[in-house]
C-alpha cells in the first residue's frame, strides 16, 4: 500500500472517485488512502498501475501547459519587440521629416537673406 504515497491529493481524490468512494470532497490524504484500501474494488496491482497512469497523465498535462505558456510568452515577446521596432521606425521617420523641414526652412531663410542683401 506504500505506492499510494506517490500520489498527490488530487491524484488520490480522482482514484477514489473512480473506485466508487463517496464523499471525496474535504477528505485528507490519509483518508483517501484508507478509503481506497478499504474499497470493495481495491486490487493492489490494478491500483498501482492506475495511480501510475494518473500521475503520468498529470505530468503530461503539466508539460503541455508549460509548453503552451512558453509559446504564448514567446509570441508576446515577439509582438512587443515588433511593436517597439515599429515605434522606433516611426520616431526615426518623424525625426528625419523634422530635420528635412528645418533644413528647408534654413535654406529659405538663407535665400531670403541673400535676396535682401542683393536688393539693398
Amino acid at each position: 500500500m506504500g505506492f499510494l504515497e506517490k500520489g498527490s491529493k488530487v491524484d488520490l481524490q480522482y482514484m477514489a472517485t473512480e473506485m466508487g468512494v463517496e464523499d471525496v470532497l474535504g477528505k485528507r490524504v490519509f483518508e483517501f488512502t484508507d478509503a481506497i484500501f478499504n474499497s470493495k474494488y481495491f486490487d493492489e496491482e490494478f491500483c498501482r498501475e492506475f495511480l501510475n497512469s494518473i500521475i503520468e497523465e498529470h505530468k503530461r498535462n503539466e508539460e503541455i501547459e508549460l509548453d503552451e505558456r512558453k509559446r504564448k510568452e514567446e509570441r508576446e515577446l515577439a509582438d512587443r519587440k515588433r511593436k517597439e521596432e515599429m515605434e522606433l521606425a516611426e520616431r526615426k521617420r518623424k525625426e528625419e521629416m523634422e530635420l528635412a523641414e528645418r533644413k528647408r526652412k534654413e535654406e529659405m531663410e538663407v535665400t531670403e537673406r541673400k535676396r535682401r542683401v542683393d536688393f539693398e
